[in-house]
């Protein structure tokens, strides 16, 4: 308290209010005299029993704690839990519950962000449905910029694009049915999905920024779920950036599920960015995020969502004669492999789509093109100056443009000028099945 009177003792030079200091901490004082005689001091605990089973996604835990506890939340997360208080120092939670034993350490947390007690918790899970967590739920696909609603749309009440943003995600588990509920995102938008929420084995499940709009222009979803709720506001608000920004998803135990940030220019695929196509991550589940060339731009304008605009590796080997992965059936020095990352017949000779070029600026870049849903490959540059050594530690990822023919333009460099160095520069792509 002293800093602050001298503080404003600058400003009101008439007023000596250092002596005021033992005035302040007396009524202080008082008060929490007053505080301690209304509501019984009892230490931060857990009072339901642990130990036991329960088939239930989520389990409601209660406890005790004194008017000193701000928040609670589990020991190795930053965010606090939603709590429900039952009255002056009993607490009541929710606790997502997994398969086998769930062991927590709940923390009761002070006003100025310290530790004033903590106590265990555990429980056995024996359901057949799991909360939802980073192991078996995936974002999807991200439409944050759309593209402007037609005059139908704005005569039906529809007059901003940011009204048909939507976010979907994927249950990346092929096996369980998992629990949505109170998973919540923290940063992009504020959005929490509510109790109840299921989503089936590979599933997919839509939060539209505006339901109404949504269905205007997207009608009844043919596979996946819509949710049945909107995140953007009555005043236009929460709605996402067109100029990119940090997405963090948390579970319903604020453990993060997703945590990236998406961009609007290169490396990031520039045709989500208003040209009407979504953000897509290509194998979720398997792919960071974090990373922009784990994204592509959709198929169509206007995404996917509910489905998966993919084409299985597996599914177009069996449409093209059942060749084998590594196979050059027809003998033009590309194997399967590259022909389906291309989207060429492995079965007729052709040419590689791919051009390797110097920059008037001095960029040496290869280019090529993929098929858009042909996701199931991995693929990177290297470079050399000798044909013998090849590394990719000095080859950038450019990003990716949509051609709107089915195809997207794939660029890698490497930003120095090889000309003016008097050097020789040599680019190839490196095509693989696995990581």
């Amino acid at each position: 308290m002293s800093p602050w009177l001298r503080h404003y003792s600058d400003f009101l030079s008439s007023d000596n209010l250092n002596g005021n200091s033992g005035y302040i901490r007396s009524r202080s004082n008082h008060v929490r005299n007053l505080i301690s005689r209304a509501v019984s001091k009892v230490p931060f605990r857990v009072t339901s029993n642990g130990g036991t089973n329960t088939n239930k996604s989520t389990i409601s835990v209660r406890g005790d704690a004194w008017v000193d506890v701000r928040e609670i939340r589990l020991e190795g997360t930053d965010e606090g839990l939603d709590i429900r208080w039952l009255d002056d120092n009993s607490w009541e939670i929710n606790l997502p519950v997994r398969s086998g034993p769930n062991d927590y350490t709940l923390e009761g947390v002070g006003f100025s962000g310290e530790l004033i007690g903590s106590a265990n918790y555990s429980i056995n899970g024996n359901g057949i449905i799991e909360p939802a967590g980073r192991e078996n739920l995936a974002i999807g696909e991200i439409h944050y910029h759309p593209h402007s609603p037609s005059q139908e749309e704005v005569d039906a009440g529809f007059t901003d694009n940011s009204m048909f943003e939507w976010i979907e995600l994927v249950n990346i588990s092929d096996s369980d049915t998992i629990d949505l509920s109170n998973v919540h995102f923290v940063s992009g938008i504020n959005f929490s999905i509510p109790s109840g929420t299921l989503l089936g084995p590979s599933k997919r499940i839509v939060i539209p920024s505006n339901i109404a709009a949504f269905t205007h222009r997207y009608g009844e979803l043919e596979n996946g779920t819509l949710l049945n709720q909107s995140f953007l506001d009555d005043h236009g608000n929460n709605k996402l950036s067109n100029a990119g920004e940090r997405i963090l998803l948390y579970s319903a135990d604020n453990v993060p599920i997703a945590d990236f940030s998406y961009r609007d220019d290169r490396p990031w695929p520039v045709s989500a960015d208003g040209a009407g196509y979504s953000l897509t991550l290509m194998m979720s589940g398997t792919n960071d995020p974090s990373m922009a060339q784990s994204w592509r731009s959709s198929f169509d304008v206007g995404g996917s969502p509910g489905s998966a605009d993919v084409v299985p590796i597996l599914s177009w080997l069996d449409e093209n004669g059942g060749v084998e992965l590594l196979s050059d059936v027809d003998g033009d020095g590309r194997p399967a492999l590259i022909e389906y990352l291309e989207n060429t017949d492995p079965l007729k000779k052709d040419n590689t789509n791919t051009r390797v070029e110097l920059s008037e600026d001095g960029e040496l870049r290869i280019e090529f093109l993929q098929a858009i849903g042909h996701d199931e490959v991995y693929f990177y540059a290297q470079s050399s100056v000798d044909f013998n050594e090849w590394k990719a530690e000095e080859v950038e990822y450019r990003g990716r443009v949509n051609n709107g023919d089915g195809t997207e333009t794939v660029r890698f460099r490497i930003d120095n000028s090889v000309r003016s160095l008097g050097k020789n520069g040599f680019l190839r792509l490196a095509v693989s099945e696995d990581p």
